[in-house]
């Protein structure tokens, strides 16, 4: 349908509120595409929507809006008349030619769109993803469940009211139950995972790779694996002992440049423009430390769409960097066990992630999210606070639990599991904001208190709700009774 025949066929909205314009009159863009997000969202439709493609889909979930860079809903699933079942992001506009004009055709963040949802369907080519593959648009405007007037007064009379209740209404007493058990479900699968990768390599091998991985913050979980297979701590250490006299700076130096050059991301491996001081003392480094490392990953390992500036690659790696010198000085299971018997004694055991906690040592770091990229304003801390108790709580805690089941020591997986049963919670996410609200709304959110309980948020969203399967879901089984 034209957007001529669409206007005449539907009301339009100016931006002040004033209600009904004439048809043919331009429609505030930030005004109308917040009312099909909202259409989409309340499922303000009827019967099976028709794709561009001539196929009719069925709205099986509308996705989750997260609010973050990238399509408007992620983890929608749509039903196809063939029976095939599609699970991806949904993107929203105001009209179809949007998705050209906002450039989302050339950003891979849009790759995993299943479907391009718009008011209006005005283009004359189907939508096309950055990888060259097409997805079906489906048009609202006729499938609404009432005029654009109505859903528009619906939506307002919405703004500032209280949010919809909880989906799943806990008993008395049930949800923190609930919570303790999926999140010591969550402990004992990570805990499982190290205790099997500790069969077939060094303890200080598998922490190493642990930490990695905790710096990938989900974007880059896969590439920082990568980086951990390709470049060990023995590796480094003997890049770091082809200088046996580096001390200090020296070491750091050579410690970052190594993992920095393993990962493929200094400046002259990325076709960026040559940079004086701390990055020249890099590439220099890396001339020094590359016959004891290796090739480099390449650069599809790393992806840096969806990631926030203080969480992309360079700035991590620069980060663990820190961490792992410190290993070269003292064996890093010596000062996990130290770390653990201090917290222990506290009140709130969170001494457990002082050692991971970094402030950059350098100018460059303290002032600069990646090479070429310089930070608005000073950002001291490459792990801040908030990332050092996520590896306490999903990488230390649960490492020490299987080091002590290994080796026989039952004690030492006792105190682990003690300490993380204790440990307090860690910086909300929108995977827990959005569990909170799904299990019991405030009631949630003071259920979840601890750090287990927290996790237990993440379990039942990984496990349950991300894949819609609220038939087998435990929170709904006990919740119920």
């Amino acid at each position: 349908m034209s957007l001529d025949a669409a206007n005449a066929a539907a009301y339009a909205f100016d931006g002040q509120g004033s209600g009904l314009v004439p048809p043919g009159t331009i429609v505030t863009e930030k005004v109308v595409e917040r009312l099909v997000a909202w259409i989409w969202e309340r499922q303000a439709v009827v019967g099976p929507l028709v794709g561009d493609d001539g196929c009719r889909y069925k709205v099986v979930f509308r996705g989750r809006p997260w609010g973050e860079r990238g399509p408007d809903f992620q983890g929608a699933l749509v039903a196809r008349e063939d029976g095939e079942l599609l699970r991806g992001d949904v993107e929203v506009h105001v009209r179809a030619t949007d998705w050209r004009r906002h450039g989302h055709g050339r950003d891979p963040a849009y790759n995993q769109t299943i479907c391009h949802v718009v008011l209006w369907d005005d283009a004359e080519r189907p939508t096309q993803l950055e990888d060259g593959r097409t997805v079906p648009t489906l048009e609202l405007v006729t499938h609404l469940a009432a005029p654009l007037a109505e859903l528009e007064q619906r939506r307002r009379a919405e703004e500032g009211l209280r949010p919809p209740e909880p989906a799943c209404v806990p008993a008395p007493g049930a949800l923190g139950d609930l919570l303790d058990r999926a999140g010591l479900e969550r402990f004992l699968g990570k805990s499982a995972q190290f205790e099997g990768d500790l069969a077939g390599h060094q303890a200080e091998e598998v922490l190493y790779r642990g930490a990695l991985r905790a710096m990938g913050y989900t974007a880059n979980t896969a590439g920082f694996e990568h980086l951990g297979a390709a470049l060990s701590l023995d590796a480094i250490r003997a890049a770091v002992s082809l200088h046996a006299a580096a001390r200090g700076d020296a070491r750091s130096l050579r410690v970052q440049a190594a993992l920095l050059g393993a990962a493929g991301l200094l400046p002259s491996q990325r076709s960026l423009p040559e940079e004086d001081g701390w990055p020249e003392q890099l590439e220099r480094a890396w001339t020094d430390v590359e016959p004891a490392v290796g090739a480099p990953l390449p650069r599809s390992t790393w992806r840096w769409w969806r990631v926030r500036p203080e969480n992309l690659p360079p700035r991590r790696v620069a980060g663990l960097s820190h961490v792992l010198v410190a290993w070269l000085r003292e064996d890093p299971i010596d000062l996990l066990l130290r770390d653990l018997s201090e917290a222990e004694r506290l009140e709130r055991p969170t001494r457990l992630a002082e050692s991971w906690r970094i402030r950059a040592a350098d100018p460059f770091w303290g002032g600069h999210f990646d090479f070429g990229r310089a930070c608005p304003s000073a950002r001291p801390w490459l792990i801040g606070s908030g990332r050092a108790g996520e590896v306490a709580v999903n990488v230390v805690l649960p490492f020490l639990h299987a080091l002590g089941q290994a080796s026989d020591d039952t004690r030492l997986s006792e105190r682990a599991l003690a300490l993380y049963r204790r440990y307090p919670p860690t910086a909300p996410n929108r995977v827990t904001r959005e569990m909170v609200r799904q299990l019991g709304g405030d009631a949630g959110a003071a259920q979840a208190r601890t750090a287990c309980r927290q996790q237990g948020l993440i379990h039942l969203y990984r496990h349950w709700c991300d894949a819609r399967d609220c038939q087998h879901c435990p929170a709904r089984t006990r919740l119920s009774r």
